[in-house]
């Protein structure tokens, strides 16, 4: 038993440390691990919104354009309408009011729609 009590039971005690440790340095090195995988997974995180936020400003930058542009085609088109009814104004006189709807002839009433032959009673 004395062998027992000074042998076995510091080595099973030594042992149980030495797993221990072992063990704490595999977590260790795991933990290592994730860290570097987390910090891959940053940096290219950072890089595509860097890329995305330049994207962005590009696209904002040439949307900008594009209204400015149509705004410049709007008032290009009032500006060619008003001629063009000053023009018709100074040869031919006063241009006749036309009709409101879909369907107005000029200088005459409305027409009603041909639609087709089921309702007005025209069989195909």
């Amino acid at each position: 038993m004395l062998s027992f009590v000074l042998f076995v039971t510091p080595g099973s005690a030594l042992m149980y440390f030495i797993y221990r440790f072992v063990r704490a340095n595999q977590q260790t090195a795991v933990v290592r691990i994730d860290a570097a995988r987390s910090g891959a997974l940053m940096e290219a995180a950072q890089e595509a919104s860097a890329v995305a936020q330049g994207t962005a400003q590009e696209a904002l930058a040439q949307t900008g354009q594009a209204l400015r542009i149509a705004r410049t085609i709007e008032q290009v088109d009032e500006n060619v309408r008003g001629l063009t009814e000053y023009l018709v104004a100074r040869i031919d006189g006063e241009a006749p009011q036309r009709g409101t709807g879909r369907h107005a002839v000029p200088g005459g009433e409305d027409v009603p729609a041909i639609t087709g032959g089921a309702q007005e009673g025209i069989s195909s």
